[in-house]
């Protein structure tokens, strides 16, 4: 039993190192600089595409406009604390099992992707699209979206602390969940773009960069929990 459990812990980390490995080459890939400055570049032909066609889509714009607001710190900070600490009074009623530490967590794999996106601006430092193309002020490098590493995190987080509220074992409400964040968190990349002030890869790289970093950051925790023997975050009943 023991030799099957080891194995099955081994495969887990050759599979997380494996994947990991994959997104480093993906991302450098993505964050290229030299890429967008071709002008047969799919970022580019895309960037302009999208330029030419919101003129006759000025409702999608103002839509957009709003939305993209959410993805701002101003925004961000207060809307991420109010919808944690509710999640966490919320799943105390239901008889959920979303615990403190469990949102404490969640709030250190937002504020880690953060810090990752920030140092990645800096190291890349590519540039913006063209500013005459920008529907916002934005002066920060391009790579990755910060907007996107943020959407990325912040919804990864609510997926996983919401498969902790359901205590329901059927699978319909958790897809639902799954679904909505996953919407949600690339429409508001897509507003980068169509905003002008991103390219897609941006966005890619900064979904990827906000997903993998959040489910890390959780799966370190979750080590420390079987190590001690202390389940604060794996509370009984829940998995990743």
């Amino acid at each position: 039993m023991l030799n099957n459990r080891v194995d099955v812990d081994s495969f887990r980390a050759g599979a997380i190192c494996l994947a990991l490995a994959g997104i480093v080459g993906l991302f450098i890939i993505l964050g290229h600089d030299a890429r967008v400055d071709e002008p047969t570049d799919p970022d580019v032909r895309i960037h302009h595409a999208i330029a030419k066609v919101r003129v006759d889509w000025p409702g999608v714009t103002r839509g957009l406009r709003f939305l993209t607001r959410f993805g701002d710190w101003p925004v961000a900070a207060p809307v991420t604390l109010i919808t944690l600490f509710t999640i966490l009074i919320l799943s105390q009623r239901v008889g959920g099992r979303v615990t403190g530490p469990a949102v404490f967590v969640g709030l250190i794999a937002i504020l880690a992707a953060q810090g990752l996106s920030v140092t990645l601006k800096r190291a890349v430092g590519r540039e913006r699209p063209p500013i005459e193309n920008r529907l916002v002020v934005e002066n920060a490098p391009s790579f990755p979206s910060g907007h996107s590493v943020f959407a990325g995190s912040f919804l990864t987080t609510l997926v996983l602390l919401g498969r902790r509220l359901n205590a329901s074992s059927r699978l319909f409400p958790r897809h639902c969940l799954v679904g909505l964040c996953g919407l949600f968190a690339f429409t508001l990349g897509f507003s980068r773009v169509w905003l002008g002030v991103h390219y897609p890869s941006d966005v890619v790289g900064g979904l990827i960069l906000g997903v993998f970093t959040t489910l890390g950051v959780w799966l370190t925790f979750l080590g420390i929990d079987h190590s001690t023997g202390k389940p604060l975050i794996d509370a009984p009943g829940t998995s990743l």
